[in-house]
């Protein structure tokens, strides 16, 4: 009927949001979906797609983590040696705290999406699936020059809520703490078909109508694993267990 569906398909309980960059309109956009599905269907789970997002603003981020948390730190930008600059916490002003929640990230989520996915996983607020993040937490200021062009300078960096560093310096191997890991560090990366199987289902699903029927809808959720597994994590969740130990 050309509305939204955030729905999965057979897994009406879940709702199913792709955040691919962080705008001006991002947190708004968000925070009326969820309402609107709310006052539909309240979803009992939420998945949240973070790969391939290369990030946006801070200040979006920040908002978009605090729907999800109502107290605690989100982020902070510390300077040379450390210094910290700016702190940025949550508020508990219109927060959905308590849903269980799954995020997706790749090698391609960084900066934004980055300080989102840390913060989710800090707080246990989120289960994170999938590949280690980029590891893009620098601040860089532009500088005019004199005779024209810019100076891009970093200027402080992003840290996460544990105090861990996110940018990953040019001279940081695997095993130091940069980025995001996916959680008890399984990580779950598709091959090259499959990557591309997931790209093709996805553009034909957001050049078809929207409705759940569409046959787009089930050809996109086929070609994910990724998505199938969060799937499985959140209906453990809101399922009742047949163990009656």
């Amino acid at each position: 009927d050309t509305e939204w569906n955030y729905l999965l398909p057979e897994d009406e309980k879940i709702a199913f949001f792709q955040i691919t960059d962080f705008g001006d309109l991002t947190a708004e956009e968000l925070r009326n979906a969820i309402m609107e599905i709310t006052q539909q269907e309240p979803p009992e789970a939420m998945i949240i797609d973070l790969r391939d997002n290369s990030g946006g603003y801070l200040s979006a981020a920040v908002d978009v983590s605090d729907l999800f948390l109502s107290e605690g730190n989100i982020v902070t930008t510390r300077g040379r040696g450390g210094t910290v600059r700016e702190t940025f916490d949550a508020k508990a002003e219109d927060t959905w705290s308590e849903i269980p929640m799954v995020l997706l990230i790749n090698g391609d989520t960084a900066s934004a999406s980055e300080i989102f996915a840390a913060c989710m996983q800090d707080h246990q607020r989120a289960s994170i699936l999938g590949e280690r993040s980029f590891g893009k937490g620098s601040v860089q200021q532009m500088i005019p020059l004199p005779y024209g062009g810019l100076l891009k300078l970093t200027t402080a960096s992003y840290h996460r809520p544990s105090g861990e560093n996110i940018h990953r310096r040019p001279t940081m191997v695997e095993e130091e703490q940069w980025g995001v890991k996916p959680d008890n560090r399984v990580e779950m990366s598709p091959d090259d078909a499959q990557r591309k199987r997931r790209y093709e289902t996805r553009a034909a699903q957001i050049a078809s109508p929207v409705d759940a029927e569409n046959p787009a809808n089930r050809a996109a959720y086929d070609a994910d694993p990724l998505l199938k597994e969060a799937v499985k994590m959140l209906k453990r969740q809101i399922e009742p267990s047949d163990d009656k130990n």
